[in-house]
């Protein structure tokens, strides 16, 4: 099933979609600003005089906290994360080994409360636009610098796993993103060429993936005020403001 989506002037003939995960599907403050929130906690216990915020590229605003889109928080995978803090640990005083089992401990930790609490909620009319894309027949499928068992549980919480043949994390393979990996993988097994796929995703590493994986474009989604456009990309703020029609061969 082919599809012609439009978004401002521009407009694509593709075969299937991916999507980025966490602010593009999900909000991501929503559930990365709870699970900083509750790793800091920890770490500030761990190593004095450290602004774990700064580290992580997070500001708060009262009870709420704001992200660099160019930050780590919002491009690095688990791994990558996890080096940085287990890098200020280390500065700190730690023997690597101690200061990266701590890291690797709380963020298990973290992870289990996360369960609990369940902090996910979905971006402004994703949920009608994946649904009719699934309706139809469109291959579609997520890449994510998240790990590929969180990704699912969060989709599922979501109640919109059903809908996603394919989803990918970074754990699976050598190189995430910003390389064309994951895209280049999940195009493979959704069995639709990279030129005939489009990209949503809401950060720079999305657009160096997509551009890398020579996918036929990129939509960035929910963008926020601090991070400029890089030319080569539509935005949007909402999924209502897409066009799209199928095609009959």
């Amino acid at each position: 099933m082919s599809i012609r989506i439009q978004c401002g002037a521009s407009s694509w003939e593709v075969d299937g979609v991916l999507f980025d995960k966490d602010g593009t599907l999900l909000d991501f403050a929503y559930l990365w600003g709870a699970w900083s929130s509750l790793l800091m906690d920890r770490l500030r216990h761990r190593a004095l005089g450290v602004n774990w915020e700064t580290v992580l590229g997070l500001c708060r605003d009262g009870e709420k906290f704001h992200y660099d889109p160019l930050g780590p928080l919002a491009m690095g995978s688990n791994r990558e994360i996890a080096a940085l803090l287990a890098g200020h640990l280390y500065l700190s005083g730690l023997a690597w080994n101690e200061a990266i089992t701590a890291v690797l401990t709380d963020m298990k930790h973290v992870s289990t409360q996360i369960d609990e609490l369940r902090p996910v909620r979905a971006m402004p009319g994703v949920f009608s636009f994946v649904q009719q894309l699934s309706r139809e027949g469109v291959p579609i499928g997520i890449v994510t610098s998240d790990d590929t068992e969180a990704a699912v549980k969060h989709l599922e919480w979501l109640g919109m796993r059903k809908h996603f043949q394919v989803i990918l994390g970074s754990d699976g393979h050598v190189n995430g993103k910003p390389h064309p990996d994951l895209a280049i993988a999940a195009c493979a097994k959704l069995q639709i060429a990279p030129e005939r796929t489009l990209m949503f995703g809401d950060t720079k590493a999305d657009i160096q993936m997509a551009r890398e994986a020579r996918l036929a474009g990129i939509v960035r989604i929910g963008l926020e005020r601090t991070q400029a456009s890089d030319g080569e990309e539509e935005q949007i703020s909402h999924y209502e403001q897409l066009q799209w029609t199928t095609l009959t061969s």
